[in-house]
C-alpha cells in the first residue's frame, strides 16, 4: 500500500498472498476466485502481480538478493526473471548467489537479461596460509599450517573447520572431508542432542519444536 494506489493494491495483494503460501479466502477477490480453477491463469496472475509490485517499488533504486539460489524452486526464479523484464528501464538489481548446480538445473536462467556473472575461484595457497595463521597465531607450527591448507584445497568453509579443529587441540586427527567435519561435530554432541537434530533434519533448515517432539 505504500507504493501502489488503492486499485492496484486490490489487484496485487491477493496474488502476492498466493506467492508466499498464505492463500486468502477466494471470495475476497473475484479475479482470485476465477484463477483458483485454472492453474495457468493463476500462474499468469501471480506473475503480473509480482511485476506490478516490483516496478512500483522501483520508484527508488531496488536491490533483491537471493542467497543459496541452487535450492530455489523454479517458480521463484521465473518470477524474478519476469520482474527483470518488466523493470528493464527501472533501477532494479537482482543479486543471486549460488553453487554451480544452479546452472546445471537452469541452463537458460536469465539468458535474455543483462547478466554479469562472477565465478568465485578457490582460495589461493597464500591466502589460505594467511587466514590460518591469522586465526591460530604466529607461533603455530609450519607443518600444521601446511597440512591444514593442503586438506582444505582452497575450500574456505573446510579451511575454517580445520583451523577450528587445530585450535581445539585436535591437529592429530584432522577430518579429511567436509562431510567428516560435520560428522565429527555431531559426534561430539550428547546422544539426546543428536537425536533432536536427527528429527529436526527431517524438516530441513527450519523446524518447529512440536514437529520435533512428534
Amino acid at each position: 500500500a505504500g507504493v501502489l494506489d488503492e486499485e492496484a493494491v486490490e489487484r496485487v495483494w491477493p496474488f502476492a498472498a498466493e506467492i508466499i503460501g498464505a492463500p486468502l479466502v477466494a471470495v475476497t477477490s473475484r479475479s482470485l476466485a476465477a484463477a483458483r480453477g485454472d492453474r495457468a491463469l493463476m500462474a499468469e496472475r501471480m506473475r503480473l502481480a509480482f511485476e506490478e509490485w516490483i516496478v512500483a517499488e522501483c520508484k527508488h533504486p531496488l536491490l533483491i538478493v537471493l542467497d543459496d539460489a541452487h535450492w530455489s524452486d523454479a517458480a521463484t526464479l521465473r518470477l524474478l526473471d519476469a520482474a527483470l523484464a518488466a523493470a528493464a528501464e527501472h533501477p532494479l538489481l537482482v543479486a543471486i548467489f549460488a553453487r554451480p548446480p544452479l546452472r546445471d538445473a537452469h541452463p537458460r536462467l536469465f539468458a535474455e537479461r543483462r547478466v554479469q556473472e562472477l565465478r568465485l575461484e578457490e582460495l589461493s595457497k597464500r591466502s589460505s596460509e594467511r587466514l590460518a595463521r591469522a586465526i591460530l597465531g604466529p607461533h603455530v607450527a609450519g607443518d600444521v599450517v601446511d597440512r591444514v591448507v593442503g586438506l582444505a584445497n582452497g575450500n574456505a568453509f573446510f579451511l575454517e573447520e580445520l583451523v577450528r579443529a587445530v585450535a581445539e587441540g585436535k591437529s592429530g586427527a584432522l577430518p579429511d572431508s567436509v562431510l567428516s567435519v560435520v560428522e565429527a561435530r555431531l559426534e561430539a554432541l550428547e546422544p539426546d542432542a543428536r537425536r533432536v537434530l536427527r528429527a529436526a533434519s527431517v524438516f530441513g533448515q527450519f523446524f518447529w519444536p512440536s514437529g520435533v517432539a512428534a
